[in-house]
């Protein structure tokens, strides 16, 4: 009887998973802190500013060494990256704003649609370096699913 080995998981991919997971944890505890914090302030737009300034102010501390090769090495990557950044602060902003005028347990799982978006966005942008599968695609509406079920069950 022959036995199949499982494969070992790369080690890249389970750090991978492991950032992904805290981010998880991260972006699920910045909702509930967000929540109570907008009943004490009196505009999102100032927390979301706080918010990207203390996150900013640390991870410049944290990256102090490399940001000035970073700023050298590619100004075509530079400008990827102040996008991203724009579109990361954008998505702060908005969640702010829905948790001043939504419920905590149902702004977090809408903001779950995020997948779907990268999903779709994978697709037309990185067919070079990403592959997706129709296990990827079937997870993704899994997910979207619940969340529509949790926005139309409350």
């Amino acid at each position: 009887m022959v036995q199949i080995k499982p494969r070992s998981p790369d080690r890249r991919v389970v750090i991978g998973v492991a950032f992904a997971l805290t981010a998880g944890v991260c972006y699920g505890s910045t909702n509930v802190v967000g929540k109570t914090v907008v009943e004490d302030y009196p505009h999102p737009l100032a927390i979301s500013a706080f918010a990207l300034l203390f996150g900013m102010t640390i991870m410049l501390l944290l990256a102090r060494k490399d940001v000035p090769n970073a700023l050298r090495s590619s100004r075509s990557s530079l400008a990827i990256v102040a996008m991203a950044g724009l579109s990361s602060g954008g998505a702060v902003t908005a969640i702010y704003f829905a948790l001043k005028n939504g419920e905590v347990v149902v702004v977090s799982p809408v903001v779950s649609v995020s997948p779907l978006v990268t999903l779709v966005l994978a697709h037309f942008f990185l067919r070079s370096l990403e592959r997706i599968t129709w296990r990827l695609v079937f997870g993704t509406i899994l997910i979207v699913s619940g969340v529509i079920l949790i926005v139309v069950g409350k």
